[in-house]
Order: structure tokens, then sequence, then C-alpha cells
């Protein structure tokens, strides 16, 4: 693969006295090990250590993350798996600012309830990760671990499956403990607390309030899924599959665990797992029997209309191999992230299949076109061809937000507004059989963006007057001024070289009585979406702060642009969001572009009416224009 890979792994049965011993741990250990070894192709290139039971202490666990996998430099993959005991603690208050809850998720090391011992919390976790991140390391974190401490949803029993949780520590934790200091010394020296970022994926078992499962025979469900996957595909798939595969795999075997993915600060997760080389792009979606019905991962964030008049149909095919075509399905109803289908054959329930639309009465994006009407012919056929691009050519380039102009030379693509060109071709670039792939995925990249930009939800049944969000203007005495109109302009003074800085705090209140969760983007003028912040909230008169705690964090505009645009749009859930369907990377101007870093495309949201997951949603934008004086 050209390229190093450390992994450590951590699998942890025997607990001492007091904690309850687990089964599967060391087989997942063992499984995956023997599953990494299969698929780096140069066995010089991976350097794995194995911590198992009581070697697995929080400080041998510390050492060995920083000592390890610290080796890894630019362009090298640093993975951490964690197999064994989750459980949730009562965090120390100082947390309070940046997340509600006042709860850690940590992982049980072999030592943690030991008589002043401590689980390694996701806080702790969240400064290792950055420390490797920051040497441009590929970063990779599989947790097969419980993140709840809650009993209450122990399902699996009937089938033989028994949860990896052990008890809630209620005593709130003093800060001067986590990871030797980090955090005390931050306040110590005046800074507002936040937990560091790197970027990085985690690939967890489970949702914060669910319970991962194990048998004593197969291992961590989560984890024989994830082994079973890679081995049926040969490992040649992005994150996004192979996320999306394994959870279905999970939702066959039971009900109530559902993986979670959160990519963080642009992870990439149309990339190739460990940085390998991705196969052919699989059909976009995954169908399965789940919950006495087969359903599609992919609802109304995805771009599938919700609207009860809307018709989509789905092609389905055979996973793996030729991709077999097996036969249509209709959309029965649409929540927000899956689809409940009919299927014109008998699915066999056990088997996972693959699934496009083939019917979707998207509302495109709307292009003008200037040039000769055959030319127009010519641009028009190359978007027919392509099934994933909704963009429809208009011959008023006036009104038009975006325009084509195709002279003798050349075909463009620019904003009326702006005087470069997001793209251009050479005008021989649409003769057959040539396809103009830079033109194509531009547009796609940035009506993904458009359609993030005006997402809403306007059929929602929860009180959206009830969650604050606001823009906290920093004032000269230390105070505070709220901000929470959604277009506001901020000037900056500038005076000769010098520009005041400001802080780019944004924040968020609850009063609804109902834990929510809150995913914040941060939409860029270059059309990339980058996820900043997804996390439940608690209700009350709290106001935790999204962004903008870390020093450097600044509302500016880019060197030598005195008024630019900046976009929030804040997404609030009753469950979590897979924001990674959402965000894409900046679209590169002026050189050919990458396929946008999304598993799959926004299409057109419409209102919701009917949601078959129980999950509700509705959304709150914030535009603050940045002006120079």
């Amino acid at each position: 693969m050209g390229r190093q890979v450390y992994a450590l792994l951590v699998g942890i049965n025997d607990y001492p006295p007091g904690v309850d011993k687990l089964a599967g741990c060391l087989a997942d250990v063992d499984r995956f090990g023997i599953c990494l070894g299969r698929h780096v192709n140069d066995a010089a290139a991976l350097a794995v250590e194995v911590l198992k039971d009581q070697e697995a202490t929080r400080a041998n666990i510390i050492a060995r993350f920083r000592s390890h996998l610290g080796q890894a430099g630019a362009g090298d993959v640093a993975l951490f798996q964690f197999c064994g005991h989750g459980a949730r603690s009562a965090s120390s208050p100082e947390f309070r600012t940046i997340d509600t809850s006042g709860k850690d998720e940590g992982v049980v090391c072999f030592d943690s309830r030991s008589p002043g011992g401590h689980d390694l919390a996701d806080k702790e976790l969240a400064v290792l990760v950055s420390e490797v991140a920051a040497r441009q390391a590929h970063m990779v974190v599989l947790l097969d671990c419980c993140h709840s401490g809650s009993g209450t949803r122990h399902t699996g029993a009937t089938s033989g499956l028994r949860p990896r949780f052990t008890q809630e520590v209620r005593v709130e934790r003093p800060l001067e403990t986590y990871l030797d200091g980090h955090y005390a010394r931050m306040l110590d020296r005046g800074e507002p607390m936040s937990i560091p970022t790197g970027r990085r994926a985690l690939l967890a078992a489970c949702d914060r309030g669910e319970l991962a499962l194990e048998s004593a025979d197969r291992g961590g469900v989560f984890t024989s899924a994830l082994v079973d996957v890679l081995n049926e595909s040969g490992g040649a798939l992005s994150y996004a599959d192979l996320f999306e595969r394994c959870r279905a795999a999970v939702r066959t075997r039971v009900r109530n665990q559902t993986p979670q993915m959160e990519p963080l600060d642009g992870f990439d997760t149309s990339g190739g797992f460990l940085g390998r080389e991705v196969g052919p792009r699989s059909h976009r979606y995954t169908v399965a029997f789940e919950r006495g019905a087969w359903r599609a991962n992919g609802g109304a964030f995805d771009g599938i209309p919700s609207a009860p008049e809307a018709e989509v149909g789905f092609m389905v095919y055979r996973q793996g191999g030729a991709g077999e075509f097996l036969g249509t399905a209709t959309a029965r109803s649409v929540g927000a992230q899956q689809s409940e289908l009919q299927m014109s054959f008998p699915g066999e329930q056990g088997t996972r299949y693959s699934a496009s639309v083939n019917c979707l009465p998207a509302a495109p994006l709307a292009v003008g076109f200037v040039g000769d009407a055959g030319f127009r012919r010519a641009i028009q056929t190359a978007f027919d061809q392509d099934r994933f691009l909704q963009v429809v050519l208009t011959d008023d380039g006036a009104a038009a937000p975006y325009v084509i102009t195709a002279d003798s030379d050349n075909v463009t693509l620019r904003q009326p507004d702006r005087s470069w060109p997001l793209c251009r071709l050479p005008r021989h670039a649409f003769e057959p059989p040539r396809k103009p792939s830079k033109l194509l995925s531009t547009l796609q990249h940035i009506s993904q963006w458009e359609r993030a930009l005006s997402l809403q939800n306007p059929q929602t049944g929860l009180d959206g007057s009830r969650l604050d969000f606001a823009y906290a203007e920093l004032l000269d005495n230390g105070g505070e001024q709220m901000h929470t109109d959604e277009k506001m302009t901020l000037h900056i003074e500038k005076v000769a070289t010098e520009v005041r800085q400001a802080r780019a705090v944004l924040k968020v209140r609850n009063r609804t009585g109902q834990t929510l969760h809150v995913l914040l983007l941060a939409l860029t003028d270059c059309f990339g979406i980058t996820v900043l912040r997804n996390d439940p909230i608690e209700s009350g008169d709290r106001w935790m702060t999204l962004t903008g705690g870390r020093p450097g964090d600044f509302l500016n505009s880019a060197p030598g642009v005195d008024d630019c645009v900046l976009n929030f749009k804040l997404i609030v859930a009753t469950l979590r969001i897979d924001d990674f369907v959402l965000a894409q990377a900046d679209l590169v101007i002026g050189a050919e572009p990458t396929e946008p870093s999304v598993a799959r495309a926004l299409n057109s949201i419409k209102p919701q009416r009917k949601l078959r997951e129980d999950i509700d949603w509705f959304t709150r934008s914030s535009c603050i224009r940045v002006v120079r004086q």
C-alpha cells in the first residue's frame, strides 16, 4: 500500500472482581488482527501491538497509544481498537459549558474500577487522537463497547447475547484527573474549556443510549459484522460503504443496536478503508429486512422525497460479484434516514441487497446557458447520462445563480457575482466518446451544497421556538451579547494592517422539555460542508457552546477579502443524525476536482410527512456577514 499501518488492539474479558467478566473480546481482537493481515498487502508494513486482560491497564493503554500509534507520520495509518466494557460516568462540572449531559462516555480499562481508578473517558481519547492526527496520520478508532451504563435495553438475552456494559460512576470526577491534568492546565492558562479535535473516523458499536452485544461463540456483534463485511468484499470499500454494510449486518441480527460512524475534521468517508484504493462505486443504498419490514438506509436527509404524493422507485441488486439485478421496489414511506420498501420479489430476510433510485422526482438545480442551440443539446445529453445528477438548463442566464457559457473554444461554469470561473473545459471535451466529468462532478458538488443550505422540515411536530440558537458576541467588559437573528452583519475594525479579531462563538439552549440532538454545519463559500458538532443536548436553561471555544476560532474573511458571508446550519432532531451523509470538502476551484467526499448526494429535500423510525427534526440557520472596516 506504500504506507505503514500501526494498530493497537485492546481486548478485556477477565475483569477483576466487581466488574462483570466478558466472553468475546479476546476473540474479537484475534479475528480483527487476522483480518488486518489479509488487507495489508505488505506484511512488513503492518505493525500490531495487542493488550489483553491484565495488560490493558489505563496507564498501559495511554502509553502504548502515544508510543506505538504516535509513530505514524504523514500518510501512515493509525488504528485503535477497543473491545470490552463501556460505561458512563459523571464528568467534571467544568465541562458543562460544552456538554450539558454532565456525563463522560468512556472505555473501562482493566484497573478502571480499582480504588482511585478512572475509565478512559471520551474527552481523554480526544486528546490522544488529536496528538496522532497532528502528525497528518490517517486515524481510525473502532470501539466495540457500550456507550451507556443504562441496562434498561437488554433485549438480546433471549437470543443468547449479552451487553458489554458495567455500572455507571455517579461521583463527579475531578478535572485534574483527566489525562495527567490536560484540561486543568488549559483553564490555568486562561483558555476557554474545549475538547481538541483531530482528523479521524470513529466507528462505534452502538449509539450512546444503547448496548453493544456479544456472544461467547461469535464475539461482539459489531466486530463480527465488520470482519465479515471486510472479508466478503475483499476490503476495497470506502468507509461509508463499509459502515453502511456493517450496520445493516448488525441490524439483521439484533434489533436495538445501531452502529455509529463519526468522521471529524474533514475525514473523507468516501476514501478507502485503511487508505486503500476503492473498488467500483457500489449502488447507493443497502436494503435489509429490519423490524418486520424491508428498509433502505436512505431517507429525507439523503435527498429522497418524503411527500406522500412522491413516487420513489428503487432498482434492487445482489450484493457482491457482478451485482445481479433482482427486481424493483417502491417506497411505502420515507423517514429522515430510512425508507420502508415494498419489494416486487420475495427477498430472503437474512440477506442484504444493494439498491439505487430509478424514479426520483427531484427538484433540479437550475443552471443558465449562454451559447448555440446545438451545443446546448450536447451538454444536456451529458447531464442526462449521469443518473445521479439533478440539473436542468435554462435559457435565462441573467436570472440563474449559476451560468454555463459556451464559446468557440471553452465551456465555462461561473456565478454571475464572481469574477473567477468555477469550472472551465475545452469545447472538445464534450465530443463523443468523451465525458465532461469535471463539469459533472463540480455541478454535483454545488447542488449538494445548495440543498443543504435550504434544508428544512416545515411539517415538524417539535416546537422550534423553544430551541434558542445564537451567535454570542464577546464584549470588551468580558460579557456576552446574544444575537438570535437569522441574518446579521458583523463589522470588524481594521486599523492600518491590524484587524480586530472576532470570536466565532455559536451557542444553543434547549427549553423543549426533552433531550434533543443537534448537528451544526458550516457551509463555506467554496461549497464545502463541515461538521462542527454532533451531540445531544439536555433540556434546561443552560447554554451549550457549539463552536468557538478553542483558541484561534475567529470569524474572519480570507486575506484581501473585506466582505464575506458565513453560513451555519443547525439541524435539531429527536435522534442522532448520520453527519457523514451531509459533509463534503471544499470544491477545488481552478483545478480538477475530486469526487465529492460524501457517501450519498442530498438531491431534493422536501417536507417530511411520515416518519417510520420515530425521528422528528427541524433546522435553524445563521447567516453572518463579516465586513472589514
